[in-house]
This record gives C-alpha cells, structure tokens and sequence, in this order.
C-alpha cells in the first residue's frame, strides 16, 4: 500500500473519530506505533496553564501493571507542568530526541525509577513531537523505541501527526462547542423561573424544570401536546395576553392568573416575545415566568391587617381629638385632670395598635 493510500485512509478514521470521545487517541497512539516501529507511544494533550495530560499508552499492554507499581501512579494518568521554555523547545514540531526517561520526565521522577523503566523494557531512542497545526499545539507524542531497533517511516509518521493534529483541532472544537452547549442546557435547567418556548398555536415545545413544577406538573414525565391556553385560569387572561404580543410583539410583566394541574389558581408575572419566522423554522413565542402566588397572598394579608387596624386606630384618635377639645374648653382643674387620665388611656390604645401592627409586619417580612 502507497504512503498516499495510507494517509488517505487515516484521514477519513480521523474524521470518523473526531467526535466518539477518547477513541481518537487511542487510533493515533496505535497507528504512529504501527508506522514507526515504537515499542511505546504516549498520546497526550495540553491543557491551559501548559499541562500536558496523558491520553493513552500503546503498546503497554500487559507491562501496565508492573509500569504502575515502579512509578507509583498509573501512567495513563499522569499530567506534568511544563516550564514555558519547554513547552516552546518541545513544540517546534519536529522529532526531538531523548537521552533517557529521566531527561523525559524533566526530571520530575526520580533518576532510579526512571532507570529502572529502561532496564524493565530494555528501552533504548526515545522522541517526543508536538502535535500542531498553524502554530497551535494540540497535543504531543512520546515515541519510545526498544534497544536495538530503529525509527521506520519517518516521514510517514510525520505525516500523519498532521493529519491528527487537524483532528484534535476539530476535536478541541467540537468538545469546546459541547461544553458550551452544556453549560447554557444546565443555566436553563436550572434557572430559579420558568422559561419556555411554543408554537403559535401555544402548544409547548420546550420548557424547563421550574416551568413544569410551577404549574405541578412531574419534571420527569413532562406533558407532551401541553398548551399555554391549559394553563390560564381565565380563558380572557389568554386572549389579552395573545392579543397584545401580537400587537406589540412583546410584552413585559404581564399579569396573569394561572392554572396548576389540580387546578389550583396561582398568580403570574410574564415577560414574553414574537420570534419572526425564517428559512429554517417557524414563528414562535418565548417567554419567562415567574410565580408571585405568595407576594400576592401577603399583598392580601397586608391589605386586610391595614383595613382591621384602620378600625382600630380610628377609636383612640377620634377619643383624643375630642378630649383635647374638651380640655381647651374647660376651667374646671378637677376636670380637666379626668380628661388628662382619658387621654392617656386613649394614648395608650393608640400605642398597643401601633406596636401590634409593626409586629405583624415583621412577621409578614419573615415569610
């Protein structure tokens, strides 16, 4: 098989692999082993900070446990800080050679155990090359050869590692964009109010957890076919509600009277929009919910505590206001001394009143 046939070959595994997770490196460590004769090949990627992590080990096989017990730590495992300047000596994208697993290492394990690897597998070349295409390093290769035995198809190999390096690249992107992805998933999962989007005949096609459990329904059986019209207490609610988004293309802090499952009444406060159609999709409505059932409940009770203690304020001024009247208009001492003892009864009503209310308040705050 020709150099040309074989590239062409791996460069569509490559395309293959570029998003099946950690298959990718094992079918570079396998093939830069395969093409180059190493009895060891240790794929690795760098990370921020110039990190560089193992990803996999070909040809370790069987010695991997014997490997484990020398170093102390699982080699597929292992991650290392690179020193800047290292990082730049070791990206230069050719093949550099290494005196010894100790010099390897940067000489972050100690020499013995380091010798003792080369004894255990009788090793003798070793090179690392960067994986990197337009100046970006992806990853690395370690390729270590036994004693006795010589780098084959060099040129191949390089080849190769440039192929993958266009892999990882897609790979870091693909992953990158995944990540991305996830993260927005999990801000809207978890979001503390109900967001939602649905078709312009309000059947809900996307939702998340608070939506759902704002209306009682089970998070893990999500309702297929639900409306937003189900969901309004008041079938006029709905239609002012349509009307106006339809007239404005928007609306903000919309008030409305929802439905739960068991059809319990809950108050709503939405802020919601038109998104025009496109090629590609349809038109359809997005919004955010928020349930103000308890502000509403406490507006209520605040309301009603007003109402009752306006009562009872009324008594104890209206007596004060007309002892005082009283007072300005007698001259007898004797009375005017009654009325003082009055008043301050009045004063005292007044004063239990005012700390009463200022106690429910408190406590209405609590809530």
């Amino acid at each position: 098989m020709s150099n040309f046939t074989t590239l062409a070959d791996t460069a569509v595994q490559l395309m293959d692999l570029e998003t099946q997770g950690e298959a990718i490196y094992r079918y570079i460590g396998d093939t830069i082993r395969e093409m180059s004769g190493a009895y060891l090949v240790i794929v690795s990627t760098i990370e921020p900070g110039y990190i560089s992590k193992s990803r996999y080990i070909a040809g370790l096989g069987k010695r991997l446990e014997e490997v484990t017990k020398i170093l102390g730590f699982d080699p597929h495992t292992s991650r290392t800080q690179l020193p800047k300047d290292t990082y730049e000596f070791l990206s230069s994208g050719e093949f550099i050679p290494f005196n010894s697993v100790y010099e390897l290492s940067l000489k972050t394990i100690p020499k013995a155990i380091c010798d003792a690897l080369e004894l255990l597998m009788r090793i003798g070349e070793i090179y690392q090359v960067a994986i990197k295409r337009k100046g970006k390093v992806s990853g690395g290769a370690v390729l270590i050869f036994k004693k006795g035995h010589s780098f084959l198809n060099r040129e191949l190999t390089a080849s190769f590692i440039q192929q993958a390096a266009i892999a990882l690249q897609n790979k870091h992107a693909e992953d990158k964009l995944l990540k991305s992805e996830q993260h927005y998933r999990d801000l809207f999962e978890n979001a503390m109010f109900g967001m939602y989007q649905s078709n312009l005949a309000g059947e809900i096609s996307l939702a998340n957890k608070a939506f759902f459990s704002m209306f009682g329904y089970d998070t893990a059986n999500r309702v297929e076919g639900l409306k937003t019209a189900d969901l309004h207490y008041d079938p006029a609610s709905r239609k002012d509600w349509s009307e106006k988004l339809e007239q404005t293309g928007a609306i903000d802090q919309f008030e409305w009277a929802g439905r739960t499952q068991t059809g319990e009444k809950i108050y709503l406060l939405e802020s919601a929009k038109k998104v025009p159609a496109t090629e590609e999709r349809d038109a359809y409505y997005e919004g955010v919910i928020t349930d103000i059932t308890q502000q509403k409940q406490l507006l209520h009770q605040m309301e009603e505590i007003a109402e009752v203690q306006s009562h009872k304020i009324r008594g104890p001024v209206a007596s004060i206001l007309g002892l005082i009247e009283l007072m300005m208009q007698e001259k007898d001492t004797t009375l005017k001394h009654q009325y003082l003892e009055q008043l301050k009864l009045s004063a005292d009503q007044l004063d239990s009143v005012i700390h009463e209310v200022v106690n429910l308040t408190q406590e209405m705050r609590k809530k």
